[in-house]
């Protein structure tokens, strides 16, 4: 009978996490790991098992397709998605961005880049982002969720 791994603390994986994002904005893992307070060790093995980066010559190309769950205006209202991947998230969040500044500021040109932009969810639907000014000031006018409750990864149990 195989034994089993000791799943990680929260923390540990909140410092693993933290060392990804490093690495994504640094480029260099041993880096990453000591300024997120991890081994590097720990830090490659992490990348390694959750399949999230690979070693390619000499450095890690980052292909991270854990599904995450966002929330998303699109042309349906606000709707609760899990898209797959780093890429699709993001895009999700800086969206949400560009239609908070644009709240703010009434600068449609903030909508620009998001415009015909979708993103899909792991159920292979698609799903448009909302760019319509008036559509987003009535998704507005009906409240909404911070930063916490709109993006984060789902853990597989």
């Amino acid at each position: 009978m195989p034994l089993r791994k000791p799943r990680d603390s929260e923390d540990a994986r909140d410092r693993l996490e933290e060392a990804l994002r490093i690495l994504r904005a640094k480029g260099n893992a041993q880096k990453a790991a000591a300024e997120a307070k991890v081994s590097a060790e720990r830090f490659r093995r992490f990348l390694r098992d959750e399949a999230i980066a690979a070693r390619q010559a000499r450095s890690w190309v980052i292909s991270d397709q854990r599904p995450r769950n966002v929330q998303a205006l699109t042309s349906n209202g606000v709707v609760q998605l899990e898209v797959r991947g780093f890429e699709a998230a993001s895009l999700v969040y800086r969206h949400r961005q560009a239609v908070k500044q644009f709240l703010e500021t009434n600068d449609a040109s903030l909508l620009a880049p998001f415009a015909g932009a979708s993103v899909g969810d792991v159920m292979g639907r698609t799903h448009l982002l909302e760019t319509r000014p008036n559509a987003l000031y009535r998704l507005a006018a009906m409240g909404g969720d911070g930063f916490e409750h709109v993006y984060r990864i789902s853990h597989q149990t």
